[in-house]
C-alpha cells in the first residue's frame, strides 16, 4: 500500500470515528423519553416493511397460480369487475378522465390507475374479513354470496401500483407518463386479466372480467339532457367501430360509472331485528331530509348573494330584485356563473341550450364578462346542482357510509359538499363519531383554511341551527324565484 493510500485510509478512519461520536452525542441528547419514542418508531417501520414483504410473498404465490397456462389475457377497460380476496363485494373499476385509447367504446386502463377513493379508480369491497384493526366505520350489507355481513368497511390501502401489467402495449396519456432510464417517455403499461393489486391488509385485488363485454348505456354520459347523452353514446359507438373517420374522444371524458347497489340492509326490517338482538337502540330509518329553503338561501348568500358581490358588479339588480348574474373569476383559472356554478364542459352545454355562449377558460373571460345570465336560468341550474348534490349525500346515508342527519346537519353538509364536491373521508369520520364543534372545525380547516368565515357559518348551521350569513342580501332579492319554486 502506498503512503498516499495509507494517509487516505487513516483520514477515512478519522472521519468515521467522528461520525460515530456525533451519532452517540445525538442519541444521548434525546434522553430516555426521546430514545424510547425513536425505538417505537423504528419498530413500527420495521413491522410495516415486514408486512410488505409478506404481502409480496402472497402476491408471488398468487401469480404463479393465477397465470398458470394462461395465454393472451384480455385488456382491462373502464367498468372491469374487480374483487378483493378479503372483501365481501365485487366492484367496478372506474376511470376519469380517459387516456384516449378505446376498445369497443370502452376506455383502456393502465398501471397507474390504482387510486383508491369513492370517486377514483378503486372504491371499496364491502366488509373486510380481517378488518378488526381497520380504522373504518362498521357497516352491514348483503355480500355477493347473498348473506348478511357485518364488520369494518373494506377500504383498500394499496401498495405500489398494478402488478403484472403488459409492457408490450403502452399508453402515453393525458399526463400520467413514465420515463425510461434514458428519460424518454414510453408511456404506461396496459392492464390485462393477469394484472393484480395488493392491499396492505392482506387482500389481493384481481379482475373477474375485463369489462369489454359490458354494455355502455346513454345514462353513463354526464350531459344535461337525455338527447345529448344518446347523441354522445352514438358518437362513441360509431367512432369505436370505425364508422366515422375520427372519434370524438371528448365524450368519454364526461362519463360517469357508478357501482351497482351494495344491497345495504340499512333501514330494512331485517336489520332492525338484528339491532334489537344486539341491544342497539339506533334508529335505522333511511329517510334523509332534503335541503331546506333556509339552507339553500344560506348557500346562495355564501356563493354570490352578498353585499361584496353587489359591490363588485356581479349582480344585476332592479327595484331590489335580482334580474341576472354576470360571470366572474374565482382566482384559480376557472370561471363561475350563477349561484356558485364553477363552469365545466357539461355546464356549458346547459347554458348553450339557453342561448348563452360561455367558456371555461380564464383567457376568454374578457369576451364573456358582461354576459348577464337571467336569474331564472341561474336558479334552474342551482336547483339541479343542489339535487345532484343531495342524491350523492343521500346515497352515502343509504349505503351506511354516513349516519343519519338532522335537517340542520344536512343543510350544513350540503353547503360544504356544494363547494368542494366531496365531504372528505376525515370529515365524514368525524360526523359519524358525533364530533364536537371545535373538533369538526379543525378537520374542515385542514383543506379549506382560506374559507374560515364560510366554515364558521356552516358550523353555526350544523350545531346551532343559525342560518344567518354575514353580508348576505336575504331572500327578498330572489323572492319571485322562491315563489315559483314553492308553487312547483
Amino acid at each position: 500500500m502506498s503512503e498516499t493510500d495509507k494517509t487516505t485510509q487513516a483520514g477515512e478512519g478519522k472521519d468515521y470515528a467522528a461520525q460515530i461520536k456525533s451519532q452517540q452525542e445525538e442519541w444521548d441528547a434525546l434522553g430516555e423519553d426521546g430514545q424510547e419514542k425513536f425505538m417505537e418508531q423504528k419498530e413500527a417501520i420495521e413491522a410495516e416493511d415486514a408486512d410488505e414483504e409478506e404481502s409480496a410473498a402472497i402476491i408471488k404465490e398468487h401469480l404463479i397460480q393465477h397465470n398458470e397456462n394462461k395465454k393472451n389475457p384480455a385488456y382491462l377497460v373502464r367498468g372491469a369487475e374487480l374483487m378483493c380476496s378479503q372483501g365481501s363485494n365485487k366492484r367496478m373499476m372506474n376511470l376519469s378522465p380517459c387516456h384516449g385509447v378505446y376498445i369497443k367504446a370502452h376506455a383502456v386502463v393502465h398501471e397507474l390507475d390504482c387510486i383508491q377513493g369513492d370517486e377514483e379508480n378503486i372504491t371499496w369491497f364491502g366488509v373486510c374479513t380481517p378488518g378488526e384493526e381497520l380504522e373504518t366505520e362498521q357497516i352491514q350489507l348483503i355480500g355477493d354470496d347473498g348473506k348478511k355481513c357485518h364488520g369494518k368497511k373494506c377500504k383498500p390501502h394499496i401498495i405500489g401500483t398494478w402488478l403484472e401489467s403488459y409492457d408490450q402495449t403502452k399508453i402515453v396519456d393525458n399526463g400520467n407518463k413514465l420515463p425510461n432510464e434514458d428519460g424518454e417517455i414510453e408511456g404506461c403499461n396496459t392492464l390485462t386479466m393477469d394484472s393484480v393489486l395488493v392491499c396492505k391488509h392482506g387482500g389481493i385485488i384481481m379482475p373477474i372480467n375485463s369489462g369489454q363485454d359490458r354494455e355502455v348505456g346513454a345514462e353513463e354520459f354526464d350531459y344535461a339532457t337525455e338527447e345529448e347523452r344518446v347523441e354522445a353514446l352514438n358518437r362513441v359507438q360509431k367512432g369505436c367501430t370505425g364508422e366515422e373517420e375520427e372519434m370524438d374522444c371528448e365524450d368519454l371524458l364526461y362519463m360517469k360509472l357508478e357501482n351497482q347497489a351494495d344491497q345495504n340492509v340499512h333501514g330494512s326490517e331485517y336489520e332492525k331485528e338484528d339491532a334489537k338482538e344486539e341491544n342497539d337502540s339506533s334508529d335505522y330509518s333511511t329517510g334523509a331530509p332534503y335541503m331546506s329553503k333556509e339552507g339553500m338561501m344560506a348557500l346562495m348568500e355564501l356563493e354570490v348573494l352578498s353585499e361584496s358581490s353587489l359591490n363588485k358588479g356581479y349582480l344585476v339588480v332592479e327595484n331590489g330584485r335580482l334580474i341576472g348574474i354576470k360571470p366572474h373569476l374565482v382566482g384559480d383559472g376557472g370561471i363561475t356563473v350563477g349561484f356558485g356554478d364553477y363552469l365545466s364542459k357539461n355546464d356549458l352545454t346547459f347554458y348553450e341550450e339557453k342561448g348563452y355562449h360561455l367558456s371555461t377558460q380564464e383567457s376568454d373571460f374578457n369576451q364573456i364578462k358582461d354576459v348577464v345570465i337571467p336569474v331564472e336560468v341561474c336558479f334552474e341550474k342551482f336547483l339541479a346542482d343542489v339535487d345532484s348534490c343531495y342524491k350523492s349525500l343521500k346515497k352515502q346515508i343509504d349505503d351506511g357510509e354516513l349516519r343519519e342527519l338532522s335537517q340542520q346537519e344536512m343543510d350544513a353538509l350540503m353547503i360544504g359538499k356544494y363547494q368542494t364536491g366531496s365531504l372528505g373521508a376525515d370529515v365524514q369520520t368525524k360526523v359519524n363519531a358525533n364530533a364536537g364543534k371545535d373538533e369538526l372545525k379543525d378537520e374542515y380547516m385542514e383543506n379549506r383554511a382560506k374559507y374560515k368565515d364560510r366554515i364558521d357559518t356552516e358550523l353555526d348551521i350544523y350545531f346551532d341551527g343559525n342560518y344567518e350569513v354575514a353580508g348576505g342580501l336575504g331572500s327578498t332579492i330572489v323572492a319571485d324565484e322562491w315563489e315559483k319554486y314553492e308553487k312547483n
